[in-house]
């Protein structure tokens, strides 16, 4: 071991300048965020005794007061952790949504999978961009087996903050009938007008059962 190495030995950021991330173990990684130890403990030696507690996907999965139970993991450092796996998440979603476009009603139904045989009824909204790639799933509205009230502002203010052009609308029918009744009827040219008054397309809304699923615009609803 020469000089420079045993330099950067025990020293992350130095070790991260001169060999790159992809050469430094989650430890390192971690003691980077962590920045600081604690009284009798380096930061290397903290960031390694999370690890092997809890592994880096329990960590990622804890709360900021979770965090800030380990000695020497302050509301300060804690912040830090949340919002670096939180980052990390976003990024991975990221990746995942926008790999793929969403074009058809059945580009949808891998995201109803969880909803099909529930006997309460879900409307999720899909918010895409100007390729027609998902910025953000929302579910917006939790009834009972047969009513659930939905209002257009419910619907397009996540489409405002994500900056979505367009809104896709989902809902599943308990009763196990796909067909629309009047009162989807009557949201959807709710919807369709608010839509048209804020730039915001709805360009279809997919009702869904345990074994069927209509689309509003390949009716000809919408």
């Amino acid at each position: 071991m020469n000089l420079t190495d045993a330099y950067i030995k025990d020293r992350p950021r130095e070790k991260l300048a001169k060999l790159g991330q992809s050469n430094l173990t989650e430890a390192e990684l971690l003691a980077l965020i962590l920045r600081t130890g604690k009284k009798g403990s380096g930061v290397l030696k903290v960031a390694g005794d999370l690890l092997r507690k809890h592994k880096l996907v329990g960590l990622a999965q804890m709360s900021l007061a979770d965090l800030q139970g380990f000695a020497g993991i302050g509301k300060s450092k804690a912040c830090g952790l949340v919002a670096t796996f939180e980052l990390a998440k976003r990024l991975n979603d990221a990746n995942k949504n926008n790999q793929k476009i969403y074009l058809s009603p059945k580009d949808f139904e891998s995201h109803f999978e969880d909803y099909r045989k529930s006997r309460k009824e879900y409307i999720l909204a899909f918010y895409l961009n100007a390729r027609s790639q998902l910025l953000h799933k929302e579910l917006i509205s939790l009834g009972t087996a047969d009513f659930t009230v939905i209002h257009p502002r419910e619907v397009f203010e996540p489409a405002i903050t994500q900056n979505a052009i367009s809104v896709v609308l989902a809902h599943n029918h308990p009763s196990g009938c796909v067909d629309p009744s009047l009162e989807d009827l009557k949201i959807t040219k709710e919807l369709v007008e608010a839509g048209r008054i804020l730039g915001i397309k709805l360009v279809d809304h997919i009702i869904f059962t345990a074994t069927e699923t209509l689309s509003f615009k390949a009716k000809s609803l919408i």
